[in-house]
């Protein structure tokens, strides 16, 4: 609005989001701040520290289940799906064990298996979850867009593979 300010304001990206994880919004943001508040010259070796910082930490599973859950709503009764969704399949399981489920009700889940895709409720998460899924799916993606998009001409892709091996050879 043409006043000054010492804060980002997001609009349309991953951080506004509220279904976005956590780690990946505080990684987007510690990405954007370094992008538009370093001063001097911006250093796609200091960017990609950032980007082996995180990638480390979910390949290593050193997160809480608080930054890789999942919320989705449930949209509408399971009998009313063509194919049931994981979370809702989640939610009508639970219950099924006798807890209430309604839609509108928002599923906190953690995916732990993508091949075939098996997702728990974030109160059973034990340290276990698909590193390969949360990196090339929920956490890289957003962050490569603007890393790509500041800087087209450097290979990002490099850090896409979620895995141990492609951690090791970075």
């Amino acid at each position: 609005d043409g006043k000054e300010c010492d804060y980002l304001y997001y609009r349309g990206i991953e951080l506004h989001k509220s279904s976005e994880l956590k780690i990946t919004k505080e990684f987007l943001n510690e990405i954007l701040h370094y992008v538009l508040w370093t001063e001097d010259f911006i250093d796609t070796k200091e960017l990609e520290k950032i980007v082996m910082k995180y990638k480390k930490r979910i390949l290593n599973k050193d997160v809480e289940a608080s930054e890789i859950t999942i919320v989705k709503r449930i949209g509408k009764m399971p009998s009313e799906y063509k194919k049931l969704p994981e979370h809702v399949r989640l939610a009508d399981e639970i219950s099924k064990k006798g807890e209430y489920f309604y839609v509108g009700q928002k599923v906190p889940h953690i995916v732990i298996s993508n091949d075939p895709l098996k997702v728990i409720h974030k109160r059973e998460f034990v340290g276990e979850y698909d590193v390969k899924y949360y990196w090339e799916r929920q956490v890289f993606p957003p962050i490569y867009r603007v890393l790509k998009t500041v800087f087209p001409d450097y290979r990002w892709e490099k850090f896409e593979e979620g895995s141990r091996e492609m951690q090791q050879t970075l």
